[in-house]
């Protein structure tokens, strides 16, 4: 019996797809999961964004008056100049895979 060539070609070619993921691909972690303690996604109830209200992890940065303070998953670049150009957000620095920002009230 003979075996179809494509058939032993398929291994091969998974094996070179795996190959090709990067390793520093961008998973999404809670603020839970990284010391942040959120409050509600902002400015929507569908965005990654969230409120955050300031604890040990965020007691490094100084918010303005008048001023909240955000986080958001640092892969999600899109969110973040969202927050920066429609939102007046100002980067303030990160706690761990999270981007903390604030933004005018």
């Amino acid at each position: 019996m003979k075996t179809p060539i494509a058939f032993l070609l398929i291994p091969l070619a998974l094996t070179a797809c795996m190959q090709n993921t990067p390793p520093d691909r961008a998973i999404y972690t809670t603020p839970e999961m990284n010391e942040l303690d959120a409050v509600r996604p902002y400015p929507y109830t569908y965005d990654v964004c969230q409120v955050l209200t300031p604890n040990e992890a965020t007691q490094a940065f100084t918010i303005s008056e008048n001023h909240k303070l955000i986080g958001c998953p640092s892969h999600e670049t899109g969110a973040i100049n969202d927050r920066i150009k429609m939102n007046g957000g100002t980067v303030l620095g990160q706690v761990q895979k999270w981007t903390i920002l604030e933004v005018s009230r």
